[in-house]
């Protein structure tokens, strides 16, 4: 790593020429890094894959060259290795949406991954918002829920608003969910302690030494959420090696 800060000492990038002309810059990058060298031996840059190459690295298959070090030799008679098709992507059946079509009937199409289960799962609790926007530095202030006290964000213009694109709000909450940890590192005016799952700032508890000492992040706890049954929200456990600290109290 010391060796690429050296490449690229005094070379500043602007993020919209960044975002206009990423040839330019990525031809730039390479010829830098190609100049060092590491154990007499030149570093080489190579292109990145295309979504295309991405794609079939996934989707293995003999490449039926005797000549290749890697593919042994095939099986199946030449016929049958050549109409074998790549596995296909779960589609929903057209007689029964609520189950999938079976194999044999979508077997040798083309498919696309829209209905597979994670995909499906990941996109239900995307947010529609770049991942840029939603970070600590971005926070303009704080709105209460009209509903349920806590401090949230709502939806602000309606699908065919100009703003729609221009401002963004989160839409994968609801009244049910604890506060977004993104208030706990503002350091926005305004921003005082409240519980991780109620909002509430009166009757807040102090986290007990032993939950210190293993977590770096413990979001605050009302007494009212303690008789609910609730816990302490922690993040960052604490990594520490109980052999060595033995060794060094001894």
């Amino acid at each position: 790593m010391s060796i690429l800060n050296l490449g690229l000492q005094g070379v500043a990038l602007k993020r919209l020429e960044l975002i206009e002309n990423i040839a330019n810059i990525q031809d730039m990058l390479n010829n830098r890094t190609e100049r060092l060298v590491l154990k007499d031996k030149k570093f080489k840059c190579h292109r990145s894959a295309s979504e295309e190459t991405i794609t079939k690295l996934f989707e293995i298959k003999k490449c039926n060259n005797p000549t290749c070090p890697y593919c042994k030799p095939i099986r199946l008679p030449s016929q049958e290795f050549h109409d074998l098709s790549f596995l296909s992507d779960p589609i929903p059946s057209q007689e029964n949406t609520d189950h999938y079509a079976a194999f044999q009937s979508i077997y040798g199409t083309e498919t696309t991954e829209e209905y597979r289960p994670t995909y499906m799962q990941s996109q239900a609790n995307a947010e529609p918002i770049p991942k840029s926007i939603l970070v600590v530095g971005k926070i303009r202030g704080y709105i209460d829920c009209e509903d349920c006290k806590k401090r949230r964000l709502h939806q602000f213009f309606p699908d065919d608003h100009y703003l729609k694109e221009v401002v963004f709000v989160r839409t994968r909450i609801n009244c049910d969910s604890p506060i977004e940890v993104l208030y706990y590192s503002s350091c926005k005016s305004g921003n005082y302690p409240i519980c991780y799952y109620c909002g509430k700032s009166e009757g807040l508890v102090v986290p007990p030494e032993s939950l210190k000492q293993r977590f770096k992040q413990i979001y605050p706890l009302c007494e009212m959420c303690i008789d609910n049954r609730k816990g302490f929200h922690t993040k960052g456990e604490i990594k520490t090696n109980g052999h060595a600290s033995k060794r060094r109290k001894t």
